[in-house]
């Protein structure tokens, strides 16, 4: 399936409807928040960077945080879902950027207390994937909560 496809027109508007309902999904929000909790409590977290956002998943638990949320996708129609599903933010701690990692992450090192990825870089190919680990602990200045799907006969052969 297409990056088009999978995450633009219809298919952003839909985007969480499908997925909140599922085992996996709560178990991420369930882990996301431990994570969270632990950060928070090593660290006086102000700033966050969510990539790829999405939707927006997460901006209602980071605003509880009381945390300044930027969040960046690639797709301007998941950002346009993001803006009207979470509207009740103050003015200035939501900043939603279109680009792309590769465009935004080089010139923001050490720029987020706190950096959030989930389900992407299993989409990138061993290198890519390396790549972009690199920049996304590059922009933290103290967290990283990053979510890898590990394929259990890859990681035996990786052993």
């Amino acid at each position: 399936m297409s990056i088009e496809a999978r995450y633009y027109g219809d298919t952003a508007k839909q985007y969480d409807a499908k997925r909140q309902t599922t085992r996996t999904h709560r178990d991420e929000n369930t882990a996301f928040d431990t994570l969270l909790a632990k950060a928070g409590s090593h660290a006086e977290l102000r700033t966050v960077l969510d990539l790829p956002c999405g939707t927006g998943r997460w901006i209602a638990r980071l605003q509880k945080a009381n945390l300044d949320y930027c969040g960046v996708d690639i797709s301007a129609d998941m950002l346009r879902q993001a803006a009207k599903i979470q509207p009740e933010l103050p003015s200035g701690s939501l900043r939603l950027v279109e680009a792309s990692w590769l465009d935004f992450l080089p010139s923001h090192a050490k720029a987020f207390d706190l950096v959030v990825s989930t389900r992407f870089i299993n989409w990138w190919n061993e290198n890519e994937g390396a790549k972009l680990v690199h920049w996304l602990c590059d922009a933290a200045r103290f967290f990283a909560i990053l979510h890898v799907r590990v394929d259990e006969t890859i990681a035996q052969r990786a052993l």
